[in-house]
């Protein structure tokens, strides 16, 4: 689906989801670009080979679509931790591509994803060198974080949808909601696990954790309503709220500015002009989370990465089977080491290659101590 023609020359902000670039997403949020700028028709500076139009095949589509084309989840979540609902259920204006020999306005972010699931992306395999199984994992993890953010089990496809290639394998049908469509994918079991169980959510409020948090906070809402009118909070709650609160209801919160959420990716002297405002606390706390990286030495983070490994029940127990990957480890090290949202990242691009070294030796340590060993085992089975 994915073939090197495929490069977009503008908006921004869909240039750096299409080339997986986190840190330039988080700057071009933090400098205020736009998650609803449509992506225009002439931003492919090549025509594609397989088909005569001369546009873009994300023409017409927001950042939030090539996130989902590719299931670049870090992108994608940058883009979702802004608050801005619009995106979510966005479809196309005047989509081409997706295996439809028609315009679609239809595709939400949503739909693309399970679309996806029936085919490997040649993007995943040859850029970002993601075999099959990563890839589909990726996939299934942007449905499960757009399905916690209430992406609507609703829409359907206007058009058929045919895999590009020899085989012209059917995607999707004229009428196919997402569930539908992850059902027929040869990769969507893992995906119709999650839209099943989010399509029989029914509020109450033992299943209130479990809703979306725009909807968590609609039921809030609707919560102090009845205390306003003077009903009883538990027949409220109990026999009035299940009628009112949907996975796609809507409440109002706060959202921090994009410079607040995107904190880790300012430079020093930006973050520091934040010191003098509203914001001093969590710049004064970005600012000491860089001092402590900064301190750090390459025998500190060894020394946390082994320690981290055998604190860890669950690292440990991922080491020893052999599923232990670099990024779990970056996330546990960053948080025992005090790093802040920014600390994955420095100790990524900074100490990935001891911790790699440092992750080999704990693994030929814990083989060594036989009860470690029988712990761990214990715990996988």
């Amino acid at each position: 689906m994915a073939s090197q023609w495929a490069r977009l020359a503008e908006p921004p902000l869909a240039v750096a989801c299409f080339y997986n670039r986190v840190d330039e997403v988080k700057r071009l949020l933090a400098g205020g670009a736009d998650v609803l700028e449509r992506i225009p028709r002439n931003s492919t500076p090549r025509v594609p080979p397989i088909n005569r139009r001369h546009f873009s095949p994300f023409a017409g589509g927001l950042a939030i679509h090539v996130c989902c084309y590719f299931a670049h989840f870090e992108c994608l979540h940058s883009l979702l931790a802004t608050g801005i609902r619009g995106q979510v259920d966005a479809g196309f204006e005047g989509m081409d591509g997706i295996g439809s020999t028609e315009e679609d306005t239809d595709v939400t972010p949503l739909l693309l994803l399970c679309l996806r699931a029936n085919y490997q992306n040649q993007f995943d395999e040859y850029a970002q060198g993601r075999s099959p199984a990563k890839a589909h994992l990726a996939n299934a993890e942007c449905v499960k974080l757009l399905l916690c953010q209430g992406a609507s089990l609703e829409p359907v496809l206007a058009h058929e949808h045919v895999e590009y290639g020899h085989n012209g394998q059917t995607l999707g049908l004229p009428g196919d909601d997402a569930l539908s469509i992850a059902a027929r994918a040869r990769f969507g079991l893992l995906l119709v696990k999650y839209l099943e169980a989010h399509r029989d959510l029914r509020y109450s409020p033992k299943t209130h954790a479990n809703f979306p948090r725009p909807a968590r906070y609609a039921a809030a809402e609707l919560l102090r309503l009845g205390y306003q009118i003077g009903v009883l909070a538990p027949v409220w709650a109990e026999h009035v709220l299940p009628f009112l609160v949907l996975r796609t209801s809507r409440g109002a919160f706060l959202t921090l500015p994009p410079e607040v959420l995107f904190i880790d990716v300012l430079p020093d002297d930006q973050v520091e002009a934040l010191l003098g405002g509203a914001h001093a606390e969590h710049a004064t706390r970005e600012l000491q989370h860089r001092s402590a990286f900064n301190a750090l030495s390459e025998s500190d983070v060894k020394a946390a990465t082994a320690l981290a490994i055998r604190d860890d029940a669950a690292l440990r127990a991922a080491a020893i089977e052999g599923s232990l990957t670099l990024r779990r480890m970056l996330a546990v090290v960053a948080k025992r080491l005090h790093l802040g949202a920014g600390g994955y990242a420095r100790l990524k691009e900074t100490y990935s290659q001891c911790m790699k070294i440092e992750k080999r030796k704990a693994v030929r340590e814990l083989y060594q101590e036989p009860e470690s060993l029988r712990e761990s085992i214990r715990r996988l089975l």
